[in-house]
């Protein structure tokens, strides 16, 4: 079940004074959107599935006529990167592809890691030609500067390859991260598509995951690297560090909730960069981007 804060009052004066926020797992979220279409009440999530992001951009024109704010994506999945591939997108208009990794320290809550498993089962994706392909999971991979250093990294379907197509028309998208399963990723991706393993992998998580501490968040950082690049070879490149990804997460959603309902946003469905602009992740707390610049 998704875990929901509503209402959440935070603006008397604001036309709309409630906003439900949920943690969603990808098969849960038609109801909750139908009920805040249905009273008018703005919606915003945490989530990080592009199951999600695809079924909640789909009710744009529902959006619009109820005229309320559909955002998912408020938290670490997806501000930090969904803003730095708009704002390279600013930078070299005509990109034609677009290229997001990321690194996120001090280890997952039992939420992220049962939807990293279902993610998992699933396969891979990428973006070629404006449209999700299927892939084996960890390909494909390479090296990439992030701003503590050069790191392999290894794509996995994360949610800019909805919202950052979304945000900026980009037509091929891949996006990676530091994986410590090294190359056996397509393995154990090949034996969490069996449920009774899948389903063991999750009462293990449930027992023994609790996610970080305030020591542990306290002293973990996250950090971004993106690069664009068109079809004569310009090539554009941005970075981007901040605390840990559920203090960013735990900031962003906060001041999201307050932005929405002060007004501003227009009504219908939103990546965080569209409802807030490019610059948005560099208002939270502790996070520095570096502009993009020719690579």
């Amino acid at each position: 079940m998704a875990r929901t804060v509503t209402p959440v009052n935070l603006s008397p004066d604001s036309r709309s004074r409630e906003v439900s926020v949920p943690f969603w797992r990808a098969a849960t979220p038609p109801p909750m959107v139908d009920a805040c279409l249905a009273a008018g009440t703005h919606y915003l999530d945490v989530t990080g599935e592009i199951e999600v992001f695809e079924a909640v951009f789909a009710r744009h024109d529902d959006a619009v006529a109820a005229g309320i704010v559909l955002l998912p994506g408020v938290g670490f999945d997806v501000v930090p990167t969904d803003c730095l591939a708009a704002s390279l997108s600013a930078a070299l208009p005509g990109a034609t592809s677009l290229e997001l990794a990321f690194r996120a320290g001090g280890g997952l809550s039992p939420g992220t890691a049962k939807s990293s498993l279902a993610g998992m089962a699933s396969g891979g994706r990428v973006r070629r030609g404006g449209v999700l392909v299927p892939v084996a999971v960890g390909t494909p991979r390479r090296r990439v500067p992030l701003p503590s250093g050069e790191r392999a990294v290894a794509a996995i379907r994360w949610g800019d390859l909805v919202t950052a197509f979304r945000s900026t028309g980009i037509p091929d998208i891949t996006t990676y991260t530091v994986l410590p399963s090294g190359g056996r990723g397509a393995g154990l991706a090949s034996v969490m598509s069996w449920g009774p393993l899948r389903a063991l992998a999750s009462r293990y998580v449930t027992a023994r995951i609790h996610g970080p501490n305030a020591e542990v968040r306290a002293s973990s950082r996250c950090e971004v690297w993106g690069s664009v690049r068109d079809a004569s070879g310009a090539s554009m490149t941005a970075t981007l560090t901040g605390p840990n990804a559920y203090d960013l997460t735990a900031d962003s959603v906060v001041r999201a909730v307050g932005l929405v309902l002060a007004g501003g946003v227009s009504a219908g469905a939103h990546t965080p960069s569209s409802a807030f602009g490019a610059g948005y992740a560099a208002t939270l707390d502790g996070v520095l981007v570096t502009p993009p610049q020719s690579a």
